[in-house]
């Protein structure tokens, strides 16, 4: 994960209190970074903090992660790709998840978008979403999940409109 200032710690529950300026970003492994804040009674005892927490959903016990071995890097609206995967025959849900971009603990981009798919020989035959206005240009996450709700690891895609 890159350089870090402050502690960054990894468990299933998050112990410290994270109010104003925080962030929380949904990483490609499908677990959740949880970072920074601002503790005080008002903003004039603000202490903020350096730290960060991972966060492991309890969706990630549930069994073995279906695979993406192969997918576009980028996606236009209404184009048709394949998705390469040994476990199409399991995977019950393909999604996009807009990569996040908070501020001040507020993320008014992020989306999730549920994707039409066929299962085929050697992967998933899937539609990407037509309408521009549900799904935004710009960069998502690819997952494929399973009947038990466990995802893949995340596939970084852009999502445009050009050509």
């Amino acid at each position: 994960m890159g350089p870090c200032y402050g502690t960054l710690y990894d468990r299933r529950s998050m112990d410290e209190p994270r109010h104003f300026q925080s962030t929380a970003a949904l990483l490609p492994d499908a677990r959740v970074l949880v970072a920074g804040g601002a503790l005080g009674a008002n903003i004039d005892e603000a202490r903020f903090s350096a730290t960060g927490q991972v966060y492991s959903p309890s969706y990630l016990e549930r069994g073995p992660r279906p695979t993406i071995a192969g997918a576009p890097l980028t996606m236009r609206y209404g184009q048709r790709f394949t998705i390469h995967t040994p476990d199409a025959a399991e995977v019950t849900e393909v999604t996009l998840i807009r990569l996040s971009a908070s501020t001040q603990t507020w993320n008014g981009s992020q989306r999730r978008a549920r994707l039409a798919f066929t299962a085929v020989s050697g992967g998933l035959e899937v539609e990407a979403p037509r309408d521009r206005n549900l799904v935004p240009p710009g960069f998502y996450l690819l997952f494929v999940l399973n009947e038990r709700g466990v995802p893949s690891i995340g596939r970084a895609l852009r999502v445009h409109g050009e050509g």
